[in-house]
Formats: C-alpha cells, sequence, structure tokens
C-alpha cells in the first residue's frame, strides 16, 4: 500500500483518495485532497479496465485510498426509521433491518448500514441500508488500497 501524504507548510498532512466509477466503456476517475476540508485535485476519464493507466495517475497524485464505487443498477438500497435513543441501541435497530430489508442471499461482505444526519418525523433518524446484488467488475487488483461503497452511499456521505 502507498502510504505517501503531502505535508504542506506548517507540518499539515493532506491524505489523497480517488473514487472510480464505471460509466459504459470508462473509468471516471476524481482525485481529493483532504485534512478538515476537502479539495478535488484532478478528474479523469480512462480506458475501462486500464490498470496500467490508473496505476499511472494514482502514483502521480500519490493517492493512497482508491474507493470504487458500484454503479446503483448493482444495489439495493433502503432508507428506513429508526427511533431516537441511545446510539447503541440504533445501530443495533438498523442492523435488524439490513437483516430485514435486504435479500438473505446477499454476503455478510456484500451488506452495508449506517445512521443518516436527516432527522424523521416524531424525532427518529433516518437509517440506510444497502447491499450489492451483483458482481461488478471487482477481479482487477488495484495499485493502491481499494474499498467498494455503492453510489447512494457515496452521495448519502457526501451531505
Amino acid at each position: 500500500m502507498n502510504t505517501s501524504t503531502t505535508v504542506r507548510a506548517g507540518g499539515t498532512k493532506r491524505q489523497r483518495a480517488a473514487a472510480l466509477f464505471p460509466q459504459g466503456d470508462t473509468w471516471q476517475l476524481v482525485v481529493a485532497e483532504g485534512n478538515g476540508h476537502t479539495r478535488v485535485v484532478a478528474t479523469q476519464s480512462l480506458p475501462a479496465g486500464s490498470l496500467d493507466s490508473l496505476a499511472s495517475v494514482l502514483a502521480s497524485h500519490r493517492v493512497e485510498r482508491l474507493v470504487r464505487v458500484v454503479p446503483a443498477s448493482h444495489c439495493i438500497a433502503r432508507l428506513v426509521d429508526i427511533d431516537a435513543g441511545e446510539e447503541s441501541d440504533a445501530v443495533a435497530a438498523l442492523a435488524l433491518q439490513a437483516e430485514v430489508q435486504l435479500p438473505s442471499s446477499l454476503p455478510d461482505h456484500r451488506r452495508s448500514w449506517g445512521m443518516t444526519r436527516a432527522p424523521v418525523a416524531g424525532g427518529g433518524r433516518a437509517g440506510l441500508v444497502s447491499g450489492w446484488v451483483e458482481a461488478a467488475d471487482n477481479t482487477d487488483v488495484m495499485p493502491v488500497d481499494t474499498v467498494w461503497t455503492s453510489e447512494v452511499v457515496a452521495l448519502a456521505l457526501a451531505l
């Protein structure tokens, strides 16, 4: 794993990450840098499957982590109401909702859930459960530490 970071004057570390999204026969890539504030460093289109091109771009921008975005067509997402209360109780309730709302055929590593910042009527909170239904292009060995997320989770985190 590439662990380099950019050090600014004053010793502030800025970590770099990239998001990779398949779109037709291309990969859309956005590179961002953050340390309290996020700044887009670069955007680029690459031929889908071109690992050499991807590795070169990631190295040139000193990217530490790659987030692969699973297309919405390969995912299930549900917004669920969770009663307000203790955080541990809310998380347990959300885990139970994920078990009920998502197909039992989904393996554990393709399930996710989390609380959103959105309030719901009655003082509760909104939880998001999602599952990755089909195998997207996931056989490629990426040149940096890689994690996967769905479009809806990526958007929820951005709000």
